[in-house]
């Protein structure tokens, strides 16, 4: 495929410029973190985090890679009872990247199964960077609208502020591809439109059915057969970096292709097998890794009070 090759001559001549001067490999580096960590893994993490739609717990490990070079590991903890579910998320970065940017974190959300659809209660995130830690909750469960925590808060002057007119009606990412994967399994199709609010970045995601696809297993662990694409289009409206990210395409018109492919991997076990996003540096792709099927102990506890408290009136 011509992107690996360009992928790799891209690394390549970077590299070999810092045997005589560190700068323009260190730019590249620069440009690949603000690729990976500003949406491409951010993205990535959003798109794959969601593994199953069936009572059975699930637990499933992602790569994030940019060519050939492995960019950021993921593993998801996922199970639902009849009223309620809970996903943990773990993240962390790894190889050339790690070097230059070393980045860990973990994201949870629990939610309610109601008759006219998922309904988040509870989503937080913690993330850990130049051994600096932010933490951010958003709660859903109150009647004046979603409330949120940050810590330490967003910097206005580096982002552009959340209109808090747009932050009721919203759902947290987990929730709302989990919702997708429901969709999928009752009609085989992947459409429609959602307000996502993370407690950081606010921003309208539109799905775009793209039909059923014969996917080719590219590694010698991932996933290869027949899987659903659904094409992923996001509309900012707040909370994003204000310069202009260096590694968006020159053309501001050209749209920028990003689309997750999904799979019943087991009869009744839908999940998302692959996520696709393309940049001019080439593109970033996260594949799933294995799948363990088994009940993680702090979800069952979160199931089981969830339970007790039973369905809200």
């Amino acid at each position: 495929m011509s992107w690996i090759v360009a992928q790799g001559i891209l690394l390549t001549m970077g590299c070999g410029r810092m045997r005589s001067g560190r700068t323009s490999c260190s730019a590249n580096m620069q440009s690949l973190r603000r690729l990976v960590i500003r949406t491409g893994f951010a993205g990535l993490l959003g798109i794959l985090g969601p593994a199953a739609i069936q009572a059975e717990p699930l637990t499933l490990s992602y790569l994030v890679g940019w060519g050939h070079m492995t960019l950021v590991e993921a593993e998801i903890s996922y199970s639902q009872s009849e009223i309620g579910y809970h996903l943990v998320s773990k993240g962390r970065t790894r190889g050339l990247l790690d070097l230059f940017f070393s980045w860990q974190g973990q994201a949870e959300t629990e939610g309610l199964r109601l008759k006219e659809g998922r309904r988040p209660l509870v989503h937080e995130h913690e993330g850990t960077r130049k051994k600096k830690i932010r933490r951010t909750r958003v709660d859903w469960n109150g009647a004046a609208g979603p409330r949120t925590e940050a810590e330490p808060p967003s910097d206005l002057e580096r982002v552009t502020p959340v209109p808090n007119s747009s932050i009721a009606g919203t759902s947290d990412p987990f929730t709302v591809i989990l919702s997708l994967l429901d969709q999928l399994a009752a009609t085989g199709r992947c459409e429609g439109e959602a307000k996502v609010w993370d407690g950081r970045r606010r921003y309208d995601l539109s799905v775009t059915h793209l039909g059923e696809e014969e996917l080719i297993a590219d590694r010698p662990w991932s996933y290869g057969g027949q899987a659903i694409g659904c094409a992923l289009d996001f509309k900012r409206i707040g909370g994003f970096r204000r310069e202009k990210p260096d590694w968006r395409s020159r053309d501001e018109n050209a749209p920028t292709r990003r689309v997750v492919w999904a799979a019943e991997i087991e009869s009744g076990h839908w999940a998302l097998v692959r996520g696709e996003m393309e940049t001019q540096y080439g593109t970033v792709v996260g594949r799933l890794l294995s799948g363990e099927y088994k009940q993680p102990e702090h979800v069952q506890r979160s199931l089981e009070a969830l339970s007790a408290v039973g369905m809200p009136e």
